[in-house]
């Protein structure tokens, strides 16, 4: 019994079983007739599977985690104009289809049950299970009104917006919507919203436009995920204008003047500042009977022209009654208008995003509401990731460095010296049959150097790119350590196989947030990226491990290339396992663990639980295929250009040393 337990129940006599099988495996891929076949197909293969999948399962970016505050928050556009007696019988309105959700205890399953079921827009059919909300209050401000909850069930807060949005939809003349705020931004969609800013000197065009684009919004994303700024910019209110007829401008009055001396009346005109104890305190020109509170006051208000006449205001102006804004923002001086757009359920920032290009502001320059006197811009955290993007990737759009002649010249130069190394490695064939994969190995370099080249001369902001700097770090790092250009690409293989598998466990765990729709979905979000910025350093320690046991062998004790790589494959495993498998298991409960902040770790702890599973399933298949095969580049060339004479002992030595590895004997550790 307790060698059954010593050996694991036959598990450790299992594992060492496929260990020699692993070896022997690799070593029969390396040699003969399957390196110069199977070898060459299976690494084309599995690079050229590593860049698709990753392309194919690569996800739109978002932002920031939207989190799993227990809060919601809402706004209500209610009609201008209405009395706090109106608002507060909206109000109580709302507060009686709420009150049964707050009286429900969440300990008490029957209180619950007897609760509706809440709709929700995106979903009619699937409706959510009744939530007991635990606090709510309603207030007004200005023209507006806004509502707030929290949850009985901090983990199932969605079901609340849900709630609030239904409840504000049913106040006659209004809308509004409510959504669970974020941990990193307030207002409609937290930290991840879409600004869309329409601006031009013309109010009437900006409000047109707006108003097409935020309906187009709307009836895609729900009105209850857009909101516009000022909110109430399409609802228009009585005003009489104050316009100077003929008689005012025979007496020399102007516009200018007639507006200050109106101002004066009802607001106050101001006319400087001064400091005060190091406090800047305003001017203003007021009447000294006290402002005017209606506009029939004006009427008697004596006013003194240019020509020395003083006449009452009423004989030189004419009021005419109109509709005009309620409220005017400007942005950079322009009369501006800000349509917010929250991404729903289940769609990331960067999808939005495009379609906001396509289909809503394309919409409203096909239909003409968009002249070039105009600005269109998207802001807020559509300009954020934008700048996330840029720092990460590069900033585009900074035009080529190479044109198309420099480019034909630097791939004509690369391969032409390419081309003439790989003569030289095939005239010099009698030396030996590794000349041919010298001659390969001089065209891949060609073609590396040339691609790299064209790369950056095409895309300068490579150069800024966070991404490219991490790869570049490592790579220098790595060619430190081992002394050499040529061993750390070998290991940099590992790097895109790890990202297909962060890809991979990030569409796992989206697939899952998506089946419960009380979740916020998992998206490629910021702190997801850097768990592939984490995977760069982490994937290549197998594959470190794997190249620095064979050049082991071959150094120290003179095994042949071949003999060594199967070894280090065979003495590895057990170890490229344990630091694997610690590093999931330490990882996996940010992965499925519920909690305050899980959904802030979830993406970046899936990335790295993925990244590193295929990567080192991967890694000892491809990694002793790939090393095996630049070995025999790098002696080919080694080969043809100036070879360096095998002693006779030397080379008995490592013929021994081969020949004890395949007959199972132990060499070195």
């Amino acid at each position: 019994m307790t060698r059954l337990w010593e050996q694991l129940f036959g598990l450790t006599w299992v594992f060492a079983r496929l260990n020699a099988g692993l070896q022997s495996l690799v070593r029969w891929t390396i040699t003969g007739w399957p390196s110069m076949t199977i070898r060459p197909l299976a690494i084309i293969a599995l690079t050229a599977l590593s860049i698709v999948l990753s392309l194919r399962l690569a996800p739109p970016l978002d932002y920031l985690p939207a989190g799993n505050r227990n809060l919601v928050f809402g706004g209500l556009l209610i009609p201008p104009g209405l009395s706090v007696d109106q608002m507060e019988r909206i109000a109580e309105r709302m507060e009686r289809q709420i009150l049964p959700y707050a009286e429900a205890d969440i300990n008490d399953p029957d209180s619950v049950a007897r609760l509706p079921p809440i709709n929700r827009f995106s979903a009619p059919n699937d409706p959510f299970d009744p939530v007991p909300v635990e606090n709510f209050f309603v207030g007004a401000f200005g023209g507006g009104m806004f509502v707030g909850a929290t949850s009985q069930d901090e983990e199932v807060v969605l079901p609340v917006a849900a709630l609030l949005t239904n409840v504000m939809m049913s106040v006659p003349d209004s809308f509004g919507g409510a959504s669970q705020t974020s941990l990193f931004g307030r207002g409609v969609g937290g930290g991840n919203t879409i600004d869309l800013e329409v601006s031009g000197p013309k109010l009437d065009r900006v409000t047109a436009a707006a108003g097409l684009m935020f309906g187009q919004a709307g009836a895609k994303y729900g009105f209850g995920n857009v909101r516009a700024t000022p909110s109430n910019f399409n609802i228009e209110q009585q005003e009489f204008r104050v316009e100077l007829n003929h008689r005012g401008r025979e007496l020399g009055l102007s516009t200018e003047q007639l507006g200050v001396a109106v101002r004066a009346l009802f607001d106050g005109a101001y006319v400087g500042d001064y400091k005060l104890d190091g406090d800047t305190v305003d001017l203003v020109i007021a009447p000294p009977g006290g402002r005017l509170d209606f506009k029939e006051q004006l009427a008697d208000i004596p006013i003194a022209t240019p020509s020395g006449d003083v006449v009452p205001i009423d004989s030189v102006v004419d009021f005419i009654p109109s509709l005009a804004p309620q409220e005017i923002q400007r942005i950079e001086e322009l009369p501006s208008i800000t349509i917010s757009v929250r991404p729903p359920e289940g769609q990331a920032l960067e999808e939005v995003m495009q379609a906001i290009q396509v289909e809503v502001i394309e919409a409203a320059r096909k239909a003409g509401l968009i002249d070039p006197t105009m600005r269109i811009r998207l802001e807020g955290t559509a300009a954020k990731l934008d700048e996330v993007k840029a720092a990460m990737f590069g900033q585009g759009g900074s035009g080529a460095w190479i044109g198309p002649t420099g480019r034909w010249i630097a791939w004509g130069v690369s391969l032409g010296l390419g081309a003439l190394a790989a003569s030289v490695c095939l005239v010099r064939i009698g030396r030996g049959k590794k000349t041919i994969y010298g001659a390969i190995g001089c065209l891949l370099l060609a073609l590396i150097t040339a691609g790299l080249i064209d790369a950056i001369g095409q895309q300068p902001q490579l150069i800024e790119a966070r991404f490219c700097w991490a790869l570049l770090v490592t790579y220098l790092l790595m060619a430190a350590l081992f002394e050499s250009f040529v061993y750390p690409f070998v290991v940099m293989f590992t790097v895109p196989l790890a990202v297909v598998g962060g890809f991979a466990g990030l569409r796992i765990v989206h697939v899952w947030s998506m089946a419960d729709p009380t979740k916020p979905p998992q998206q490629l979000d910021v702190l997801t990226m850097l768990g592939f910025f984490i995977l760069i350093g982490v994937v290549v320690n197998a594959a470190i491990l794997l190249v620095h046991q064979a050049l082991n062998f071959m150094q120290r004790d003179g095994l042949s290339a071949s003999d060594a790589i199967a070894l280090s494959v065979r003495t590895r495993v057990r170890p490229i396992f344990m630091s694997v498998l610690t590093s999931v298991g330490g990882m996996l409960p940010l992965v499925i663990a519920p909690g305050a902040g899980s959904e802030m770790y979830r993406g970046l702890g899936s990335v790295v639980v993925g990244g590193l599973l295929c990567s080192t399933v991967f890694t000892l298949a491809l990694v002793p295929l790939v090393f095996s095969i630049v070995l025999e580049m790098r002696d080919g060339i080694a080969l043809a250009f100036g070879p360096v004479p095998v002693a006779a002992g030397s080379a008995d030595r490592q013929k021994t040393r081969s020949e004890s590895i395949r007959k199972g004997k132990p060499v070195g550790t």
